[in-house]
């Protein structure tokens, strides 16, 4: 073998060792960066579970505070009708004024605990309807008095109580709108 055949053979023996061991350590450095990869890849897919996890546990408990809170304000409402009836005929009716007292008492204790889970505009109203149901359990409760202050005393309430259920169908849209994700077709 002559000088050029080997110079020949040790440059293509050296070309191919380097061109093997570049090929390597590429394949190395691609091994290393998919591990890293695929451990980015299950520690945001992890996250996305816990937040997925979070906000069904948020929206399921968002919608039975909701109900809850819409069931007993409901309760109330209806109270405070059979009182308003009532109180049409006689103006003391003890059955009357104790079932709104405690209607009045559960759907206000209710919506405290449940407060959190209510947007503040809604628990705006929501302290809107509380306060004008004790202004009706009040009101009501005065109307003792002369035939024609009690006329317009039923009809304050009257008027009242229609504020109660024009925030109760709000609330009724509220808690729809949650139920179905957010895709309400009105």
């Amino acid at each position: 073998m002559g000088y050029w055949e080997t110079v020949i053979t040790s440059i293509l023996t050296s070309s191919a060792f380097w061109g093997l061991l570049i090929w390597r350590i590429k394949k190395s450095i691609q091994h290393e960066y998919d591990v890293k990869l695929e451990g980015f890849k299950a520690g945001y897919q992890k996250v996305l579970d816990e937040n997925r996890i979070a906000f069904s546990w948020w929206h399921e408990a968002q919608a039975k505070a909701i109900q809850e809170t819409y069931s007993h304000i409901a309760e109330l409402s209806f109270s405070i009708d059979n009182k308003l009836s009532c109180a049409v005929q006689q103006p003391s009716c003890s059955d009357c004024d104790s079932a709104v007292k405690e209607s009045y008492k559960r759907a206000k204790k209710t919506w405290e605990v449940n407060k959190v889970f209510f947007e503040e505009a809604l628990n705006q109203k929501l302290t809107e309807i509380f306060s004008i149901s004790w202004d009706i359990k009040s009101t009501v409760n005065q109307t003792n008095a002369c035939f024609h202050q009690r006329q317009n005393l039923l009809e304050h309430c009257r008027q009242n109580k229609s504020h109660i259920d024009t925030l109760l169908v709000e609330l009724r849209k509220e808690l729809r709108t949650i139920m179905s994700g957010g895709k309400i077709n009105e």
